[in-house]
């Protein structure tokens, strides 16, 4: 069994597996067509894409942090390379039109911005 969002009112619909044509939605008795592949507003899709934007930016800069050095140039460096990602990653998902993707990194910035907030 395949849970999916119906595209016209968000309701979850229950499809079988193998169930592949056009299907009429039974809460808005709007019509939808399913091709048995998932697209980024299945049910599924959706935390994934939220997680990923959430902690990708902070994995990015932890990733890029030097070892070792303390000095002020070595941190500004990964600082504006994430913000870079982010950015970056913030255009794509708006382009995409890609809402999960475009919470997750806002929730990022927000998370970003109080524990700076919280150290400063």
């Amino acid at each position: 069994m395949v849970e999916i969002l119906c595209p016209h009112c968000d309701e979850e619909i229950g499809l079988d597996d193998d169930a592949v044509d056009e299907f009429s939605c039974p809460y808005c008795d709007k019509d939808f067509s399913w091709d048995g592949d998932f697209h980024t507003n299945d049910l599924k899709v959706k935390p994934l894409l939220f997680l990923f934007g959430m902690f990708s930016p902070g994995l990015i800069l932890f990733a890029s942090l030097p070892k070792g050095e303390t000095h002020l140039f070595g941190v500004i460096i990964p600082i504006g390379i994430c913000l870079l990602y982010t950015l970056s990653l913030a255009i794509f998902a708006e382009w995409k039109k890609n809402k999960p993707l475009e919470h997750g990194l806002l929730s990022s910035l927000g998370v970003s911005f109080l524990v700076l907030l919280y150290l400063g």
